[in-house]
């Protein structure tokens, strides 16, 4: 089963999340950076990513396009989350936005809002009649 990389440089809200994923039964990896983010991506076996914005040496913006184009879906984790904020987490490819404090609920619903979407089969066009 691919697993979720969690990217947050914050040491602390990076242990409570991964602990939240483990939980509710998620594989997880973490990362604290950009470039840490960028290995996991290019060895392991993700489905999600879940990438804090902020980080050291880059922003989660940057690694989301990287994800995309390893057919992963994306969770941006901010700090901010005005309108302008989370328009532009979505048109920068992240598929949804959760600010920090992080509401696990929320964050639930749309993992598995994500996830569901993901396994769902295309809907099969109706034969045709004539």
């Amino acid at each position: 089963m691919p697993g979720r990389l969690l990217v947050e440089d914050h040491s602390s809200t990076a242990e409570v999340l991964k602990r939240l994923l483990l939980r509710a039964g998620h594989q997880v990896q973490t990362a604290d950076s950009l470039a840490e983010a960028r290995r996991w991506l290019a060895k392991g076996d993700f489905d999600l990513l879940i990438s804090d914005l902020g980080l050291p040496d880059g922003s989660g913006l940057e690694l989301v396009r990287d994800a995309k184009m390893k057919g992963l879906r994306a969770i941006a984790v901010s700090g901010y989350g005005m309108d302008e904020d989370v328009r532009m987490c979505l048109e920068g490819g992240f598929d949804g936005h959760v600010t920090k404090r992080v509401d696990w609920r929320r964050l639930k619903a749309i993992i598995q809002r994500l996830l569901v979407d993901r396994e769902t089969p295309p809907p099969q066009a109706a034969p045709s009649l004539s």
